[in-house]
């Protein structure tokens, strides 16, 4: 199954949005390079998955965007060990008004 997302935070983005972050970004966006070969920079983006800040890489250019499935979670006092993402469907819930 593909990883599918509406919108995109590029990693630079990101990096100058929450610069105490940044350098845990960075440090899993080269560890995550070793998975996924020749990538452009741009295609680096931050998701957020169970609370957790990861590292992912979009494998198309258009929305809805696919995102690869081999991700790096970090926080500010580590990276953690790659993860893989897997997309659940689920009811979109609404407001009764």
């Amino acid at each position: 199954m593909k990883n599918y997302i509406d919108e995109i935070i590029s990693l630079n983005q990101f990096k100058y949005d929450c610069p105490k972050l940044a350098e845990k970004a960075e440090f899993a966006k080269e560890y995550l390079k070793g998975f996924y070969g020749a990538v452009d920079e741009e295609d680096f983006i931050v998701i957020e998955v169970e609370s957790y800040k990861c590292v992912a890489v979009l494998t198309d250019d258009f929305a809805p965007y696919t995102v690869g499935e081999i991700i790096a979670p970090f926080d500010e006092n580590r990276t953690y060990p790659i993860q893989g993402l897997e997309t659940k469907f689920a009811f979109k819930r609404y407001k009764r008004s």
